[in-house]
């Protein structure tokens, strides 16, 4: 009952937008948020983005800034310095590939140009690529023609506008569906809000792949999978174009406006409403110290599963 009324009454719409400014830069102060967020940068690229809608009272521009480091919660600190991450409406992005070894870029504009440039277009990606997850992006078609969404709309009113652009209600349909499909073959996985209008899936590697078979290979089964699922189960909202070895999701914990991308257990999925993804909502009501991503256990060998819908890819 009492999440009730704070979900009813104390929804980020109702605050102005310094009180809204200032619980954001609350969140990514915290050391219990700041340390599960790292948990899910360790071995990954970490990317700074400028987030899709406006949050006033920035006072600079969002940044684009990839192949951070972020492996301790003092490195993700320094890199909130080097590029005012507190002054600027970024989001937080991590890398589907895990790597080893991965390269410390200079914080000289110029210089990290240069590394990035070195590593993605040399063979230090190669090298270091070990792991590739398997990600699966469900995300709200759009109800009519009338723009962007994010064109017009602030970040305190998504709620608001989110509804009138969006099928929300189909996506998460479609969700069920995926989740449905999960738990029948017992694989390890999670889910989470995206921090906007979808859910992300996540089977980590090792969970998933074999250790005999090559990353590009993981790439395309990760691809021919995706894309069976979403035909023989009926997913449309499934993203099927997302899979190439560069890419990047919403890092869990981290907030797109004043919504998080929040890790569900299966009980938060199963009552989902996107009002209580709202940033104030999560701080009152989910204690996130040690959360995690909330891994579903496994509970029978996933070789089924991929040879169910990983072995010829159909036509969407």
């Amino acid at each position: 009952m009492v999440a009730e009324v704070v979900t009813k009454n104390i929804g980020c719409e109702n605050m102005d937008d310094m009180e809204l400014f200032k619980l954001r830069q609350k969140w990514y102060s915290s050391e219990e948020v700041l340390y599960e967020i790292v948990k899910n940068l360790v071995g990954r690229e970490t990317v700074f983005l400028e987030g899709k809608i406006e949050i006033p009272l920035f006072t600079k521009t969002g940044s684009h800034v990839r192949l951070i480091k972020a492996h301790k919660v003092e490195f993700l600190k320094k890199n909130f310095d080097a590029y005012d991450f507190y002054n600027r409406p970024n989001n937080i992005y991590n890398s589907v590939t895990y790597f080893e070894n991965l390269p410390m870029a200079s914080f000289s504009p110029t210089q990290r140009k240069i590394d990035q440039d070195n590593f993605f277009n040399g063979a230090g990606f190669d090298l270091c690529a070990k792991k590739y997850d398997l990600f699966m992006d469900l995300d709200s078609e759009p109800l009519q023609a009338k723009g962007k969404m994010e064109d017009e709309v602030e970040a305190k009113d998504v709620l608001l506008k989110i509804r009138e652009y969006f099928a929300i209600d189909e996506m998460y349909a479609n969700a069920k569906r995926l989740k449905k499909v999960l738990d029948d073959f017992g694989l390890q996985y999670s889910c989470k809000f995206s921090g906007l209008k979808g859910m992300h899936f996540l089977i980590k590697d090792e969970n998933i792949f074999s250790k005999e078979m090559k990353f590009k290979d993981k790439v395309e089964l990760a691809k021919t999978i995706a894309t069976n699922i979403k035909i023989v189960e009926d997913i449309p909202c499934m993203d099927i174009s997302i899979y190439d070895q560069t890419r990047l999701l919403k890092t869990a914990y981290s907030c797109e406006g004043y919504l998080v991308a929040l890790p569900l257990s299966n009980e938060q999925f199963d009552n989902w409403k996107i009002e209580d993804m709202q940033l104030d909502v999560v701080m009152k009501n989910i204690p996130i110290r040690n959360r995690g991503l909330l891994e579903r256990p496994k509970t029978k060998d996933p070789a089924e599963f991929v040879k169910l819908y990983g072995e010829e890819r159909l036509k969407a």
